[in-house]
């Protein structure tokens, strides 16, 4: 609902849709421009592709616009591809 509200279109990928709200088909995730660049050096193919953030496994179905400020929490989090 975040990105539609602001009427922002992911970069590469899709936005979040109500199925993803359904925790019987696993974590799912929208991941910063930011750390789209820094951790895998832009990779077009990490969509569709498991990550894991602090232990859990998520399905990165989107990577997030590239804005002039940052949205990204302080302790950047470190993404390992699966």
């Amino acid at each position: 609902m975040f990105f539609t509200v602001l009427g922002v279109k992911p970069t590469i990928g899709r936005l979040l849709a109500p199925i993803d709200d359904n925790l019987q088909s696993g974590h799912v995730v929208v991941i910063s421009y930011g750390l789209w660049q820094r951790q895998v050096a832009g990779a077009p193919d990490l969509v569709g592709r498991s990550i894991n953030l602090d232990g859990q496994s998520y399905l990165v179905v989107a990577v997030g616009r590239r804005f002039p400020i940052s949205f990204e929490r302080v302790g950047r989090s470190r993404i390992h591809a699966t």
